[in-house]
């Protein structure tokens, strides 16, 4: 029926919408403590405006980056520029930028057949 169809393209733009603003106020955080939490990521951020969420990945012994997420897109972008090597967390500088998501190029037929 339409409806169904439109209300299912709906949600999908409002989604789409959705993941879009919160990638727009997604920032990395680098050079970040091997112990430190999710929570006291959140909290060294809470200074530059409300945080949405914060994650903490470690790669390697030594190498744990993380993301942090904003209510607000303006407020990311100031706490990239406010925080990039200036805020300390735990007993480090961390080094802060847009986050940017990584997609990788898809194999193409012709990529197939040089390799």
């Amino acid at each position: 029926s339409p409806n169904v169809t439109a209300t299912a393209t709906a949600a999908a733009a409002t989604a789409t919408g959705t993941a879009i603003a919160a990638a727009a106020a997604e920032i990395y955080v680098g050079n970040i403590p091997n112990d430190l939490s999710r929570e006291k990521l959140a909290e060294a951020f809470a200074r530059y405006g409300r945080v949405h969420s914060a994650r903490v990945i470690s790669a390697t012994p030594g190498k744990s980056f993380g993301f942090v997420t904003f209510e607000d897109p303006e407020v990311a972008e100031a706490a990239v520029a406010r925080a990039n090597r200036v805020l300390k967390v735990g007993d480090r500088h961390v080094v802060v930028g847009k986050s940017v998501m990584k997609t990788k190029p898809k194999k193409t037929h012709t990529d197939a057949a040089d390799g």
